[in-house]
């Protein structure tokens, strides 16, 4: 039997996913390699050993797959208060005004086209105060218009990757993402992040500010429900997140807090991709599994948890000329790492390694209280504050209280759906905490066993 093992890559079934067959499908797999029944049982048994072998090895890679945190449910944020005075209808620029002024500079812009040609210079920034005058009044369509012009025009008169575009293409993302078209939006997002070039060290402002718009869009899009959005363009920017980082690395010029950025960048990317089930969420096209960005996301997921660590301890080894709490949120930021990685004990031997660095400063202080309450994992509310918009889909509101034992485990559930929302939402959510993963409360770097109380999400999907 160890001589004809090569049926394991045909079986499909025992690979590092460790996900066993049901026993109908495995008969068929074992008939189809040509075993006789005899040996059938045989080969069953040492299938599955080898499955439970697999998934042992691969357990902590995958632990958190598929992550339901920051996908399925986030935080419900807190209602804004209400203004005390609301201001009249018609005072402070009124929508009446606004379309006015609108429609005064179209006029303007027509005079003016027709005195110097529809491609002069001087009417980009006419055609961006346009832009935003259509933005104010929610018509999202007639600013895409007006900034569309002004990029052509600046395009013929400066050339295709002139930097003087850089104000445009700023804009166009996330009046894109307001009709929807998330792909647009990356596709420009990936044309500045062009220009900008990061040929030198250490990165302008403005270049690495557009870097990380462009990662965090690609980020929010491929998590949106519903975004029509593959893994390709989200793939794209993260090579690019990726390539950007080993060149701060391996650079003599690199500044430590651009590392530091561009660093923390990428494990957001790494989050979503170790979070995504590719075997159902990226669709029935993109998730194909003859396809390249599929293949390519899978081995992603297999070194993902080295990766991620290999990047936290580089950015632990730039910071060590740092403060002591900086180097601390570091290791707490490894700790989360390997926590929702299924590495607890790892995962525990960081939290106290960050405690022994934080002293009585407001910072340090400031870091210990946060710490002394339990958290969802990933704790980084950058990767799912755009899943809090107030214009996201929600289909529950649902209230949890429940307790997060010393390691990290929820029990002890109670939940209630607020509104006309079923109890069978309600109870789903419930099912999800119970599979989610948390940091534990953390008292002196150990952790403790705390109760959340009257904690409001938002179910998604």
């Amino acid at each position: 039997l160890l001589s004809s093992l090569s049926f394991r890559a045909r079986l499909g079934e025992v690979r590092a996913l460790g996900r066993p067959i049901p026993g109908a499908r495995l008969d068929r797999q074992i008939q189809a390699v040509g075993v006789t029944a005899p040996q059938n049982t045989a080969l069953r048994t040492l299938a599955l050993v080898v499955a439970v072998l697999g998934l042992s090895c691969a357990v902590s890679a995958r632990a958190h797959l598929p992550e339901l945190f920051g996908r399925t449910f986030v935080l419900e944020p807190e209602p804004a208060a209400p203004p005390t005075v609301r201001p009249a209808p018609e005072e402070d620029g009124s929508a009446l005004a606004r379309v006015r002024e609108a429609e005064a500079l179209e006029n303007a812009l027509k005079t003016l086209e027709m005195q110097t040609g529809p491609y002069a210079g001087d009417l980009s920034d006419p055609l961006m105060q346009l832009a935003t005058l259509y933005s104010q009044q929610g018509n999202a369509v007639a600013a895409l218009r007006s900034l569309d012009q002004a990029l052509h025009v600046l395009r013929i008169n400066n050339g295709l990757l002139h930097p003087v575009q850089l104000p445009v293409l700023r804009q166009l993302p996330e009046l894109y993402a307001q009709i929807g078209d998330f792909e647009s939006g990356q596709l420009v997002w990936r044309y500045a992040y062009r220009i900008h070039g990061f040929a030198e060290l250490p990165l302008a402002d403005d270049a690495l500010e557009d870097a990380m718009a462009y990662f965090q869009f690609a980020r929010d899009a491929f998590i949106a429900p519903g975004s029509p959005i593959g893994n390709r363009r989200f793939l794209e920017a993260y090579q690019d997140n990726e390539d950007l980082f080993d060149r701060l690395r391996d650079s003599e010029n690199a500044d430590a807090d651009q590392l530091l950025a561009v660093g923390i960048s990428f494990l957001r990317n790494l989050y979503v991709v170790l979070g995504t089930d590719i075997s159902g969420e990226l669709g029935p096209v993109s998730g194909d599994i003859a396809a390249s960005g599929y293949e390519r996301m899978r081995g992603m997921q297999t070194f993902g948890l080295r990766r991620g660590l290999d990047v936290l301890d580089l950015l632990l080894e730039a910071a060590v000329d740092g403060s002591a709490v900086d180097r601390a949120q570091l290791l707490v930021e490894r700790a989360n790492w390997q926590q929702w990685n299924g590495k607890t004990q790892s995962a525990a031997g960081d939290y106290l390694s960050a405690f022994a660095l934080l002293d009585g400063s407001p910072a340090a202080l400031s870091l210990r209280s946060q710490l002394a309450q339990p958290a969802l994992l990933p704790e980084d509310p950058a990767l799912w504050r755009s899943l809090q918009g107030p214009d996201m889909p929600v289909r529950a509101i649902v209230r949890a209280s429940y307790e997060v034992s010393e390691t990290g485990d929820a029990r002890e559930l109670e939940v209630e759906a607020e509104g006309d929302a079923s109890s069978a939402l309600a109870g789903r959510l419930r099912r999800i905490l119970a599979e989610s993963h948390y940091r534990p409360a953390l008292r002196d770097g150990v952790g403790f066993s705390a109760t959340i109380t009257g904690r409001r999400y938002r179910l998604l999907r």
